[in-house]
């Protein structure tokens, strides 16, 4: 049992990190394939773990490293995109640092995006009004990666309105239990942002 237990909070302090590229229709790991598509000015990271104090600093070194050797290589990027789909958990410590990390990105003149999330992650963020924290630095909250790449290419021009309505859609999905994994999640969203339209 005591093993089990260092063996989980090592994993969890350990996290797999990753800076994922565009194959076919889904993201993966770019050392698995490196000749996979990069957003032209984004970079974009997944974490496969909780998000919690033991890992958060890992995660925020990660992202700002990522940024940096894809700036080396001569890039001009403006967006971190995390792809939540593997966080299936965060805590208070966890919702500041993305806080910070936000606030830290406005100053190099680049904007976070947290997309994929599942429902009670997503609500979690809602909870500690991180939502509120990372949209007053310039980023903002997706539905999935696509939905990201979206913005980024500025094919939403009012967001800003979207924003309110997507807060309350995922409020309201969490509460009522109707969205527990990231597609229920999109597919409650996209089906009442499409009514909503």
């Amino acid at each position: 049992f005591v093993l089990s237990v260092l063996k989980t909070l090592r994993d969890i302090s350990d996290p797999n990190l990753a800076m994922v590229v565009r194959v076919q229709d889904t993201w993966r790991d770019v050392r698995h394939f490196p000749l996979g598509e990069q957003p032209a000015n984004a970079v974009v990271v997944r974490m496969d773990a909780r998000l919690h104090f033991a890992n958060t600093r890992k995660l925020k070194e990660f992202c700002i490293r990522a940024l940096q050797v894809r700036e080396g290589s001569g890039d001009r990027v403006e967006y971190l995109i995390i792809d939540g789909k593997s966080i299936n958990g965060i805590d208070l410590t966890g919702c500041e640092m993305l806080a910070v990390l936000a606030e830290s990105l406005k100053t190099r003149g680049q904007r976070l995006i947290i997309a994929n999330l599942k429902a009670p992650i997503a609500n979690d963020l809602h909870t500690a009004n991180l939502v509120h924290a990372i949209h007053k630095q310039g980023g903002r909250l997706c539905l999935d990666i696509q939905h990201a790449l979206d913005v980024i290419c500025q094919a939403e021009p009012d967001w800003c309105a979207e924003e309110s309505k997507l807060s309350s859609l995922i409020a309201s999905a969490a509460t009522i239990g109707k969205a527990s994994t990231t597609t229920g999640c999109v597919n409650l969203l996209k089906s009442n942002l499409g009514k909503a339209a």
